[in-house]
């Protein structure tokens, strides 16, 4: 009876992941709350800018993983640094 509570843990632990893994495998696409989903990847085209190292930033280290990119000002009055927040 003592190892009651470690058990019941367990196997809650288990019926949450099998659920995880069941809706991962559902054939419906995820729905959004916002924005929009792209059917394809696209292209990225040929950029240069610098990271927060100083170093040199482009389309390679895109590559290969999902990203998003947004441009905002830091130092601006009003909109820049609360959309930087919020994001």
């Amino acid at each position: 009876m003592r190892h009651a509570p470690v058990v019941i843990a367990i196997l809650a632990a288990a019926a949450v992941g099998a659920g995880l893994a069941l809706r991962e495998r559902s054939a419906e696409p995820p729905q959004l709350a916002a924005g929009t989903a792209l059917p394809e990847p696209r292209s990225i085209p040929a950029f240069a800018f610098t990271d927060q190292s100083d170093r040199p930033f482009g389309p390679r280290e895109l590559e290969g993983r999902w990203s998003l990119v947004f441009t905002g000002f830091t130092h601006c009055p009003d909109v820049c640094p609360t959309t930087l927040a919020r994001m």
